[in-house]
């Protein structure tokens, strides 16, 4: 079954904006078994559509296409204009009633919402202009952070080449996700960035201006289930732990703290998640996660006691009694001695208090 594909195009649009879509669909009718989509440029009016670069491309009248499968409306400069002109609106109303599914890119949506197309759907745009586009369309819930948002037969895009992130999806819905995923070899991009994806990476925002941690950076964010330490990032770079010093100091945040904001804005993240990632021996075990004993404490009890040890009998008391007191979680390996050297400064009395301590500091 062939789908005919129309992209609406106005003067002064950005030609990425159909250009990438119109090569993911391409490309997937050649993987295809036959051929998938036929590709028609429209506008208001027979004639040529002009982009903001000064490429022209030949248009035929949008009202004169009786079968759509695909409306797909571009963004770009010429957005301003293309949204104040009646007849662009109405002949996008019109081809609505008869096609199968409506689609923006980029700046697009705000000739959809003009159009009354989006009232009460969620939709997206290039983030700089979402602000703008939220108060112009308040019956739009607008999505900002986001690269493509999907309500039910409706979707739109954000800024550029998310425009190929949203053909890719509407490819793997028509021919599956095969076919979608050797188009995105072949065009050599990610398949798929989930729709729900920050238009920003959170570990590009936080690379140094000379990209020194750049190699780092990606490999945090293709293993964000890792517990990331400083040995681990000096490891992955090849470098002594010192690497502290000159990453703590050039992105804007440590590995750990970058590796939780992309969980994060991935979405990766929240106590559900984390169970299943502990679970799949993505985090250290819970028994690791206990609350080590309090510095103060660890330095007011020492491991092993001098002879004349039952002077510090009171002040080993004193401690003991805190130590008891917020005894409310499990002690690990290491601190299991430390607890039966406390009790024991508790419990014996002070004559047989160093035979005591000396035989639980000593190995047997």
């Amino acid at each position: 079954m062939v789908r005919t594909v129309a992209f609406f195009l106005f003067d002064d649009f950005q030609l990425l904006d159909a250009a990438g879509p119109i090569t993911v669909f391409e490309i997937a009718s050649r993987f295809a078994a036959e051929e998938a989509y036929r590709i028609v440029m429209t506008g208001k009016e027979p004639g040529r559509a002009r982009a903001s670069s000064g490429v022209e491309l030949a248009v035929e009248a949008l009202s004169d296409v009786k079968t759509i499968d695909t409306l797909m409306v571009a963004g770009g400069l010429g957005t301003r204009s293309a949204m104040a002109c009646d007849r662009t609106l109405q002949s996008l109303r019109e081809a609505n009633q008869h096609a199968r599914r409506l689609c923006s890119v980029c700046s697009g949506a705000f000739i959809l919402a003009a159009a009354g197309l989006l009232d009460g759907l969620s939709a997206t745009t290039h983030w700089r202009s979402a602000a703008s586009f939220a108060r112009k369309f308040p019956k739009v819930q607008t999505r900002a952070d986001r690269i493509y948002v999907r309500q039910g037969r409706v979707w739109t895009s954000a800024g550029v080449s998310a425009g190929i992130d949203l053909a890719l999806a509407l490819t793997a819905e028509d021919l599956g996700d095969e076919v979608a995923k050797r188009t995105a070899r072949e065009m050599v991009v990610y398949y798929r960035r989930p729709g729900a994806q920050s238009q920003f990476s959170a570990l590009l925002e936080m690379d140094s201006p000379d990209h020194r941690f750049s190699a780092l950076l990606d490999a945090v964010r293709a293993r964000l289930d890792r517990r990331w330490t400083v040995e681990a990032l000096a490891e992955e770079v090849c470098m002594s732990p010192r690497l502290r010093r000159r990453y703590g100091h050039e992105p804007s945040q440590g590995g750990g703290a970058a590796a939780a904001r992309g969980r994060a804005r991935t979405g990766r993240g929240g106590r559900r998640a984390n169970r299943n990632r502990r679970r799949q021996g993505g985090f250290r075990e819970p028994r690791a996660h206990a609350p080590r004993l309090r510095p103060d404490l660890r330095r007011s009890a020492p491991r092993a006691a001098p002879p004349d040890a039952r002077h510090d009998i009171p002040r080993l008391s004193f401690v003991a009694d805190r130590f008891l007191e917020s005894f409310r979680f499990r002690l690990n390996r290491k601190d299991s001695s430390l607890l039966c050297f406390v009790v024991l400064a508790k419990a014996k009395p002070a004559s047989s208090f160093a035979e005591s301590t000396s035989a639980v500091s000593s190995p047997q």
